[in-house]
């Protein structure tokens, strides 16, 4: 990710839970997986949920190279996923 400008060194990965998710309009999963997970553990919550299409792969305790892969994979997608926030603001 240094090739980005960026740094993953004080990034931590978090379990999520219902407070993290209740006060917001929109929950983003790299997979559908990731989404149909979050509506099993979480019923009822009303945010509008959405994955990336195509499908991202889930670096997850992967290695610098999988993570750079994977931000070229998400690139674009986040694009289009600002495009569509801006357009409910």
């Amino acid at each position: 990710m240094a090739s980005r400008g960026l740094s993953l060194t004080g990034h931590r990965s978090c379990m999520i839970n219902r407070t993290l998710l209740e006060n917001v309009d929109v929950i983003m999963g790299v997979s559908r997986r990731h989404i149909d997970s979050i509506r099993t553990m979480f019923p009822g919550l009303t945010a509008e949920m959405r994955w990336f299409s195509p499908e991202i792969s889930d670096p997850y305790q992967g290695s610098d190279a999988l993570y750079e892969h994977t931000a070229g994979e998400m690139e674009p997608q986040v694009a289009a996923l600002f495009h569509l926030l801006a357009t409910k603001a």
